[in-house]
């Protein structure tokens, strides 16, 4: 673990992409297969997705924690926490997104408790996995190396978030997105890299950042539930007039985001993590 250690603190970038390569090839093994006889395909993706996140997201938990980094990645008690209702855009956003898609196509089957069991399951183990990797631990390590500064801290924030993005490509190589689907994708999820990561930060605990992570790609999906849904591994296409609209629509996450980011001060000292001014009433 010491020379692991020192190689994350030499190279924070190469460490941080081979953790998330391997972390991103364990949640795609095809394990499906496995449970469809029982439960049919879309039940058993919705099962062995969750299994393999939330594996996998145990694994990050012990990880992050033999690195040191629990405390610098947001696993801090409530007693700790600050400014929690700085969630607040992203619970309206994800009420939006729930709202549009209830008012319009969805029409719940609400007698199928096993399959809105195992979706909810799912969309734990997406938010929790996501952000384990990307705030509680890509983050951290680059604000051990950047943080000293202010124009650091902005530093380590856009490169992870620019990570979190790019991780999305998989959904090209694996055929679920088209070209521009998976671009927006990537540059709507770096919006949300920045706005996650902020949260993080001013509240001093990971949790914010995962429930809002699950509560908006619970309602994203709603339509999964639907009646009569045919469910396929591949993922709806968008339009360039869809995907500006959406850039647009969520751009002020990363907005805001950026402007929570100001009052994040520098490490200093043998502060091993950023923290916000003492003595400032957390007001935005």
């Amino acid at each position: 673990m010491k020379s692991i250690k020192l190689f994350m603190n030499r190279f924070p970038l190469i460490f941080c992409l081979v953790v998330m390569s391997i972390a991103t090839a364990l949640t795609e093994l095809p394990l499906e297969g496995l449970f469809t006889p029982a439960l049919g395909l879309q039940k058993a993706s919705y099962l062995s997705g969750a299994l393999q996140q939330g594996i996998v997201s145990l694994l990050l938990f012990v990880f992050i924690a033999q690195l040191g980094l629990l405390t610098e990645g947001g696993f801090t008690r409530p007693s700790k926490w600050k400014a929690v209702w700085l969630i607040w855009p992203l619970l309206i956003y994800s009420v939006l997104n729930g709202s549009e898609m209830i008012g319009g196509p969805l029409k719940s089957n609400l007698t199928d408790g096993s399959l809105i069991a195992l979706y909810v399951l799912l969309y734990i183990s997406v938010g929790t996995i996501e952000e384990f990797l990307f705030r509680g631990l890509l983050l951290p390590v680059m604000l051990r190396k950047w943080g000293s500064t202010r124009k650091g801290i902005f530093l380590a924030v856009i490169i992870s978030s620019a990570v979190f993005g790019l991780v999305h490509i998989i959904n090209l190589l694996a055929g679920r997105r088209d070209l521009l689907t998976t671009g927006t994708q990537i540059l709507y999820g770096t919006f949300f890299g920045v706005f996650f990561a902020a949260l993080m930060l001013r509240t001093n605990s990971i949790w914010p950042a995962v429930f809002g992570h699950f509560l908006f790609d619970l309602c994203g999906n709603l339509t999964e539930l639907s009646v009569g849904w045919v469910f396929t591994r591949k993922e709806p296409t968008t339009t360039v007039n869809g995907a500006l609209i959406t850039l647009a629509v969520l751009l002020p996450l990363l907005l805001i985001g950026l402007f929570y980011l100001r009052k994040v001060e520098p490490k200093t000292g043998g502060e091993e993590k950023p923290v916000l001014s003492a003595g400032v009433p957390e007001v935005v």
